[in-house]
């Protein structure tokens, strides 16, 4: 059982600082480096550089409406790790419906929801790291978790150019929607937290 006021650095807290690190990078660094594939989805589908912009925009929003989303439904009704499993599911359909899209207006679509699932899944890891980690320990830990913000940012849009190059742009989509899909459901089950955490009544259950 965790203990949120213990103040050592338990394997278990180990493995979900690291899981947090990991979904801090595959939730937030594919927001950052979607620019790269805004030019390859303008030219194919022949819009304007506004109409691509909203595009791009479009994913930011839902990112954030995620992440409301999923601070209401936790933990009353869906455990941390459900919702980031979820998210992972909604974002590998999203990205990879972005990778078959003939239309605009179907671009808007599939971004949405990958948008949701990037801002869910980002949510549930990081509300779980906090609800885990003792308050003396909170700031350098959840601290380094988010450090896989800055490692996202930097790694994948080199990743996202190097599979542009390399082949058409909505193969290198599919790509991405696999490897973000893999890390974050991954990530997922050690973001299970226990109810007598402070987050829910129960001392004894925990919420999947």
């Amino acid at each position: 059982m965790e203990d949120a006021s213990a103040g050592g650095c338990q394997p278990h807290l180990v493995k979900k600082v690291v899981a947090c690190f990991v979904n801090m990078i595959f939730s937030l660094g594919p927001i950052y480096g979607f620019s790269v594939f805004l030019p390859f989805i303008k030219a194919d589908l022949g819009i304007s550089l506004p109409e691509v912009a909203a595009i791009g925009s479009t994913l930011n929003t839902a990112t954030f409406v995620g992440s409301f989303l999923a601070g209401i439904t936790i933990p009353q009704r869906a455990g941390h790790a459900s919702v980031a499993l979820i998210g992972a599911i909604g974002v590998s359909i999203g990205l990879a419906s972005l990778s078959m899209i003939e239309k605009s207006f179907a671009a808007y679509a599939a971004v949405l929801l990958a948008g949701l699932g990037l801002g869910s899944t980002n949510l549930a890891g990081l509300v779980a790291l906090n609800a885990t980690v003792a308050a003396k320990k909170r700031a350098t830990f959840v601290g380094f978790a988010s450090c896989g913000t800055s490692v996202g940012t930097m790694l994948l849009p080199h990743f996202y150019t190097l599979l542009t190059e390399a082949m058409d742009w909505r193969w290198a989509m599919r790509i991405n929607s696999a490897v973000s899909c893999v890390f974050l459901a991954a990530a997922a089950p050690f973001f299970r937290v226990q109810e007598n955490q402070g987050l829910l009544a129960s001392p004894t259950s925990t919420r999947q």
